[in-house]
């Protein structure tokens, strides 16, 4: 039926009758009145933005400030530096086919002198 295709003259001249008839009956505008109902909507989700506000408040208080505080004292107050492993030689670990592209060519992009050791052995 010529109706159905998409692209026909007589698709787009009956959807423009369709859109004149709504436009007439009002269907397309906008109504500006508020009736009692919606006021109440209105009330009820500020006071549960109220409520949710002062729960926020309290996690963040009584939850996220002692972890905090928890997390501080355990970076700075408890032993920050594990024990040093004692080097062992072998011939596996730390080869070096190719130099680092930068300093010396011999220490990784994030070496601590701690931590990593060379191929000679932990630098101190």
């Amino acid at each position: 039926p010529p109706w159905q295709s998409s692209g026909s003259l007589f698709a787009m001249a009956l959807n423009a009758s369709r859109h004149a008839l709504r436009l007439a009956a009002g269907a397309g505008r906008r109504q500006m009145s508020a009736d009692a109902s919606h006021f109440a909507k209105l009330e009820h989700e500020a006071s549960h933005a109220v409520g949710a506000t002062d729960t926020w408040k309290k996690v963040s208080l009584f939850l996220c400030v002692p972890a905090l505080a928890a997390v501080t004292y355990k970076t700075f107050v408890m032993d920050p530096h594990p024990e040093q492993m004692e080097f062992r030689p072998f011939a596996h670990m730390r080869m070096r086919k190719k130099m680092f592209p930068w300093g010396d060519g011999n220490h990784s992009l994030f070496h601590d002198d701690h931590v990593n050791a060379l191929p000679e052995g932990y630098k101190h």
